[in-house]
């Protein structure tokens, strides 16, 4: 399935599923569409962004209109 979603063709299945570091762009399409949760995006600039909505967007505001 991993392959199948892949919109760039990053990912290749014989014996094992293989991504393609290179051709990959970060789109997470394995991730979220990954049957078992084997499927992870181990990147630390992902990591760190994920950190930084995590802690400074967590919280719902409401919107300000400034005239």
């Amino acid at each position: 399935m991993c392959a199948a979603v892949c919109p760039v063709g990053a990912v290749t299945v014989d014996e094992r599923v293989q991504p393609q570091g290179l051709k990959c762009i970060l789109c997470c399409a394995c991730v979220k569409n990954c049957p078992t949760g084997a499927r992870i995006l181990d990147a630390p600039a992902i990591q760190k962004i994920r950190e930084w909505l995590a802690a400074d967007f967590s919280e719902r505001k409401e919107p300000e209109i400034y005239i």
